[in-house]
């Protein structure tokens, strides 16, 4: 709410405001704002501004939060008096729209008339498994698939419950033969809601289908057990993984350890992996940071932080300053951070001071 605050303070300073309308309607819709996002929008009217494509959906976006039915027909008559109904984006949010108040007729209408790409095959069949359509769902994913569009992993990302519905309804019909993406989509929605018995089912036909060499499936299964609260299990397969073991492996493992509160064994695993020969990327010095700030690691997390800065391999972001000082505060070091942080007031902003301040 503070992030929204600040921006509403920004766009209110803002003299010529036309150039930032999108993002800040776009903004608040995406942060669950829908009503403030209209309001904008009606401002921006009152103003003689006129919407483009963009500010169309950061609308739509808000009234599919809104499930407001009406507005989202309001919205589509003001697309077609605009002369934006051809837009690609344009018509695949007023999909997602419709399909998030409870129209999937009207969504299945757009979608005819649309040019048939990813984006606005994942809407449909997001729209499908989000009112419980998960016949029409497997229907049209078999479509695609003979057409030539097979959907890719931000399918239903973010939707674990209609992502499990359509794999339900895919087991129903007898639908047994799945690629990996939709693996990895079924996977991530076991590790959502922490579905462990269904993850070692998944487990097993990702094994039977030979899906153990698959990379992206191998490290989602670390990451939906760890989320399912079995290091073991998401030990066992980071181990098996052998050579198809990257970066992602690596920081997935590390990161969850630390989650999990097994900050030691993430330590020692870290250095295991610069033992092998392995370069840690930015994002791997900040899940081992994280680490040693879940189990209170002071000495280790500042061995690490300082061996970090010694080698100098890999920028220290700021990102990487607010672990640092977090730690030291967590563990009641607040004069040390801040006497760190007095050090770094030219190179720091405002994240590292909110750290330090929380």
């Amino acid at each position: 709410m503070g992030e929204n605050r600040n921006a509403e303070k920004l766009f209110g300073e803002i003299p010529v405001k036309n150039v930032v309308w999108s993002i800040v309607i776009l903004g608040y819709a995406k942060n669950g704002f829908g009503g403030k996002s209209l309001e904008l929008f009606r401002e921006m009217g009152a103003l003689g501004l006129e919407p483009n494509s963009y500010t169309i959906v950061g609308v739509l976006v808000g009234v599919g939060g809104l499930e407001d039915l009406v507005l989202a027909q309001c919205v589509h008559g003001l697309i077609v008096k605009s002369g934006l109904e051809f837009e690609s984006i344009v018509g695949t949010a007023l999909l997602d729209a419709y399909a998030k108040c409870d129209n999937v007729v009207d969504s299945c209408k757009l979608f005819d008339q649309m040019e048939k790409n990813l984006v606005s095959c994942n809407a449909l069949l997001t729209g499908f498994a989000y009112n419980d359509c998960f016949e029409e769902a497997v229907l049209l994913f078999n479509q695609l698939r003979m057409a030539g569009l097979v959907p890719d992993s931000t399918t239903l990302n973010g939707h674990p419950k209609e992502a499990l519905g359509l794999l339900l309804e895919f087991r129903v019909q007898g639908i047994h033969a799945i690629d990996s993406v939709l693996l990895v989509s079924f996977l991530s929605a076991c590790g959502d809601l922490a579905l462990l018995k269904l993850c070692q089912q998944l487990h097993c036909c990702a094994f039977s289908a030979g899906f153990y060499l698959d990379r992206s499936v191998q490290n989602c299964l670390i990451s939906t057990y760890s989320k399912c609260g079995n290091m073991e299990l998401a030990s066992t397969v980071f181990k098996d993984m052998g050579y198809l073991q990257d970066v992602v492996s690596w920081n997935t493992i590390l990161n969850r350890y630390g989650i999990n509160g097994q900050g030691e064994t993430a330590v020692s695993l870290y250095h295991e992996m610069k033992e092998h020969g392995k370069v840690p990327h930015s994002a791997t010095n900040l899940c081992i940071l994280g680490a040693c700030i879940h189990s209170g690691l002071v000495v280790d997390g500042k061995r690490i932080f300082s061996k970090v800065v010694e080698e100098n391999r890999i920028e220290v972001t700021e990102e990487h300053y607010g672990c640092f000082i977090d730690m030291l505060a967590r563990a009641g070091h607040l004069l040390e951070a801040w006497r760190f942080m007095d050090g770094l007031l030219e190179r720091v902003g405002s994240l590292v001071w909110r750290v330090l301040l929380n």
